[in-house]
């Protein structure tokens, strides 16, 4: 999901390690009195043991006392958050959570003079996380607030007899990666999806939040006969060599470990090594051209929304969408893309160079490599020429892969071609997970589960039940 590049809009605050840096304890000068203002303004509570203090804290912002929760602010903090703000991010997150039941649990963490406490509240819908960050001096230095994660539960459809789950290890060094490859109960061999990722560091279950598709996919398919690989993405299980490697292009971020897979997949007995599918979400679909390249045996290919535009103009027009919802994110969002603008338009020209600054590329960073190699790729080519079954999917309610900027490129470019079937879900998003009310980044949120139809749609195409 853009990358999702996964960002909280409810957040408040900065990290753990910009609180330790921008509000330092402070002495106090010999003979100095602080102002009676100041005083007035901040409620300082004891140093030592704060977790009563972050109980109450988050009580004070659940019923909307937030005048008393900003009395514990450092005047840093406080000036940051002025009332207002705090305001609205109250009603936003009531509106996700529903009421306040209570706090589930307190953990405290160590880091370096300063005691950071997280506080698990539970409300009526879900779970959702406080985060103090207190000084020595007992001020509250830094103060943010996150979606709780919930253990994933298997969803509805998922095999009334036990499917085999097998753990298995992919790949070469320095890049192996661990996978699982669900088996339906029955005898084989079974015909068998690979799962390709989407944008950002995705783990095997593609998790967002408390949510995992890949995994639901996993279970739903093998109550339908079909078996499952999915595995963790490389910028996933190594990210921080991912992020210094300048070489690395959408070949190794996806491509090349999608086709690792289908290979390792004929050495299973279990399998039938004639139906074998790729299955690419999101930008795992926006790289099926080159997929089916390098997979001349694939029984046919799956894309479930995929990027129809390049992943810069993506990025965009996701923005442009977000900025267009209300909450006191939207000047963040504005300022956001017009950065994401002009960083899309350097990369998709002939502007862009080896040179090229790392500020100017999408996000601020990465390595003018990737960017280079998309501007020459055109991800609608060789699935022209493909002959073996494509299945395209996508949601109604998809603000990042939508249905009037992605879904035209493929029509068009497919649209002659008899091998090829499109569906449409209504009330779904990016998730294909049910879609409740505007689409935002808060739809990611709650838990849930892929829509049984999207199961049952691919279980049909693959030969399954």
């Amino acid at each position: 999901m853009r990358i999702l590049v996964i960002m909280c809009l409810l957040s408040l605050g900065c990290s753990k390690k910009e609180a330790a840096k921008k509000d330092p304890p402070q002495p106090v000068a010999k003979g100095k009195k602080r102002s009676m203002a100041h005083a007035k303004r901040v409620t300082v509570v004891p140093p030592g043991d704060h977790e009563g203090t972050a109980k109450d804290l988050t009580k004070q912002f659940s019923e909307n006392k937030l005048v008393a929760l900003r009395k514990a602010f450092a005047p840093s903090l406080a000036k940051r958050y002025p009332l207002v703000k705090l305001t609205d991010a109250h009603k936003r997150v009531l509106s996700v959570t529903g009421p306040f039941r209570g706090v589930q649990s307190v953990k405290r963490i160590r880091r370096g003079s300063f005691q950071v406490y997280v506080v698990k509240a539970l409300f009526e819908h879900m779970l959702w996380d406080f985060i103090y960050t207190f000084d020595t001096r007992g001020r509250i230095t830094d103060f943010f607030n996150r979606p709780g994660i919930i253990p994933w539960k298997k969803p509805p459809y998922a095999p009334a007899t036990p499917a085999t789950t097998i753990a298995v290890s992919l790949g070469k060094a320095p890049w192996t990666l661990e996978g699982i490859l669900t088996i339906p109960a029955g005898k084989g061999p079974f015909p068998a999806i690979i799962l390709v990722h989407d944008r950002g560091p995705k783990d095997m279950d593609s998790s967002t939040f408390s949510n995992k598709p890949f995994k639901d996919l996993a279970m739903g398919l093998a109550a339908r006969g079909v078996a499952v690989l999915r595995y963790n993405k490389r910028t996933h299980a190594h990210r921080a060599r991912a992020l210094k490697e300048r070489g690395l292009t959408l070949m190794e971020e996806t491509v090349d470990d999608a086709v690792g897979a289908f290979t390792f997949l004929h050495t299973v007995p279990a399998i039938a090594p004639k139906k074998i599918f790729l299955l690419g979400h999101g930008l795992g679909g926006y790289a099926m051209s080159l997929i089916s390249q390098k997979t001349k045996g694939a029984a046919g290919f799956i894309l479930m929304a995929p990027l129809g535009v390049h992943p810069a103009k993506s990025l965009a027009n996701e923005l442009t969408y977000l900025s267009t919802l209300p909450g006191e994110e939207r000047e963040r969002i504005l300022g956001r893309l017009k950065h994401e603008t002009r960083r899309a338009d350097l990369v998709t020209s002939g502007d862009l160079t080896a040179t090229t600054p790392q500020v100017d590329l999408p996000q601020g960073r990465g390595f003018t490599e990737y960017w280079i190699f998309l501007r020459k790729y055109d991800h609608l080519a060789a699935l022209k020429a493909v002959v073996k079954p494509i299945l395209m999917l996508w949601c109604d309610k998809d603000y990042q892969v939508t249905l009037t900027t992605d879904y035209p490129p493929w029509e068009k470019a497919m649209a002659k071609k008899k091998n090829v079937k499109s569906m449409t879900y209504t009330n779904c998003n990016h998730l294909f997970m049910p879609q409740v009310g505007v689409p935002s980044r808060e739809s990611y949120f709650s838990p849930s589960h892929v829509i049984p139809g999207v199961v049952a749609d691919l279980a049909r195409f693959v030969g399954g039940k």
